[in-house]
């Protein structure tokens, strides 16, 4: 029999949910400077890679959205999980980068529809649960991140050769995303459909307020989809380190930001969204200030530091929003504008390092940190129910 969403189970099978997506983005953004070597390719070729990841991914997080809303997550999350899976062997297996580019899309699908699902499932379980959870779901989210970091140092310390390391990693990694399988079969509880029609039947429309939150999640996706995809070159081209010893950057993102995720939810219960997401990304803008600063690894450490500290409380909220106010449906368009920012946005980053060298290009997202502070002033939050349910009421 099915868990109930209330349940310790349904819990238990949504923080697993959470932390093997991690894994597999943390290994990826901790294994762009190995490909770069592996493929012998610069920052415009990483570039072309992320922007198809970014690119597949929109059809993932809205399918996903939508067939979440329909009949549930837990089928879209089943075939996402295996997908994403598939997806990091096939990028293993690839001879080289145009090959790499082409099965990026199994990759980057399979990735999109954990994405919107599993946080569909993460409204649904905190809405019914005593306490608030979205936080510490993400902040499982920033643990998996950091295996998938540590992945990759360990692959590195153990194998010599960018081949040998990256496919290690990618198969470990893609080894843990496939043992979520067995825990959602056991613990999983399905989410409910929710209906987008009214008395008529006609089909409502997405609310107008869910474009703040949409343009708050471009902000985001820029700030937090840097740091996850350029952290690891960035500290490797400054400090002029080894590939290997450059993930420490992501770690040390990582590291801060799962710290203050583990805490967030008093803190949003003490401060207020609105005031978490103001300080917290104004604090990422400062961080991306140090790193383009900081000539030397402890430095630029300390500014990655920053930035997971300081955007670690912006995405729970702006995701957790879009999902109480407004549905699957809501939260695909919110979820589309931050993730395939957050991969695309990297993608442009990648043009930018080539035309302009990392420490300037930084400027692109030390922006979007600052829109997402500035855009805090009006952000809808939970007193906003009455007025979304409204205007999907027709």
């Amino acid at each position: 029999m099915r868990s109930a969403l209330s349940s310790r189970d349904a819990v238990v099978a949504t923080v697993a949910t959470f932390v093997v997506n991690g894994v597999g983005v943390g290994t990826v953004g901790a294994l762009m400077p190995t490909l770069a070597d592996r493929w012998n390719t610069d920052a415009r070729g990483l570039g072309v890679l992320l922007m198809a990841f970014g690119l597949a991914a929109i059809g993932g997080i809205n399918i996903g959205g939508r067939m979440a809303d329909h009949g549930g997550a837990l089928r879209p999350l089943r075939l996402g999980t295996v997908v994403m899976a598939a997806g990091m062997l096939l990028i293993a297996a690839s001879p080289n980068l145009a090959v790499a580019v082409a099965v990026a899309a199994v990759y980057g699908l399979g990735n999109g529809l954990v994405d919107t699902t599993m946080n569909v499932m993460a409204v649904q379980v905190e809405q019914v649960r005593p306490r608030p959870l979205m936080s510490r779901f993400h902040a499982c989210w920033s643990i998996g991140s950091l295996l998938g970091a540590l992945i990759v140092l360990v692959c590195g310390s153990l194998f010599s050769g960018a081949v040998t390391i990256s496919v290690a990693a990618f198969v470990i990694a893609a080894v843990l995303i496939a043992t979520d399988l067995p825990v959602l079969h056991r613990f999983a509880a399905d989410t409910a459909p929710i209906d987008h029609t009214d008395e008529s039947g006609g089909r409502t429309k997405v609310p107008r307020v869910a474009w703040i939150l949409a343009a708050m999640a471009v902000g985001f996706g820029l700030a937090e989809g840097t740091a996850f995809d350029w952290s690891s070159v960035h500290v490797r081209d400054v400090a002029e380190v080894s590939s290997t010893t450059a993930a420490w950057g992501l770690a040390a993102f990582s590291v801060c930001m799962v710290g203050v995720r583990m805490s967030g939810d008093y803190l949003v219960h003490t401060f207020g969204r609105r005031l978490v997401v103001r300080i917290g990304a104004g604090v990422a803008a400062t961080g991306y200030l140090v790193a383009m600063l900081g000539p030397t690894m402890p430095v630029l450490l300390l500014g990655w530091a920053l930035v997971g500290g300081g955007m670690a409380l912006v995405a729970p909220q702006i995701y957790g929003l879009a999902g109480m106010l407004g549905g699957g449906r809501a939260m695909s368009r919110v979820v589309t504008c931050g993730y395939a920012t957050t991969l695309v946005g990297p993608g442009i980053m990648g043009l930018l390092v080539h035309e302009f060298g990392i420490q300037h290009a930084m400027l692109l997202p030390l922006a979007g940190a600052v829109m997402v502070s500035a855009l805090s002033l009006v952000m809808p939050t939970e007193e906003s129910r009455g007025t979304w349910s409204r205007t999907l009421e027709g």
